[in-house]
């Protein structure tokens, strides 16, 4: 049995290398219980869903079927979202979705006449805005 636990008084305080802690305060004041807690959507920034949103614009893959919109940009310069334009996917083309399979991916868009099917991954690069 310790001394400190004998005599039911608490050990001084040690920091890591075992010597006695400094009691000085670092850093700022931790602000009272019932201060104004700072707002945070005060210092957010939009991000690029969130004005595309504003503006109307979904994802493809947000189209639900049967319904049409117009293509506002291919997000993306990789290979697929290169391809996608290739396909035809360009900013002012008309699109319908037509289809979409059983467990939601992949689904069966129209534009230019000819239909073609697309996974989510590839739909979530095209933006559109809903007609």
């Amino acid at each position: 049995m310790s001394a400190s636990s004998a005599t039911g008084l608490a050990a001084p305080a040690r920091d890591l290398t075992g010597a006695p802690a400094d009691p000085t305060p670092v850093g700022p004041p931790v602000p009272a219980i019932d201060a104004p807690i700072p707002s945070v959507e005060s210092h957010h920034t939009r991000t690029g869903d969130e004005v595309a949103r504003a503006n109307g614009e979904v994802s493809l893959a947000g189209l639900a079927p049967g319904t049409t919109g117009v293509i506002v940009a291919v997000v993306g310069a990789g290979p697929e979202s290169l391809r996608l334009r290739d396909l035809g996917f360009v900013a002012g083309t008309r699109i319908r979705s037509i289809k979409r399979a059983p467990l939601g991916d992949p689904v069966v868009y129209e534009l230019r006449g000819t239909r073609l099917c697309l996974r989510r991954s590839e739909s979530d690069r095209v933006r559109v805005r809903r007609d």
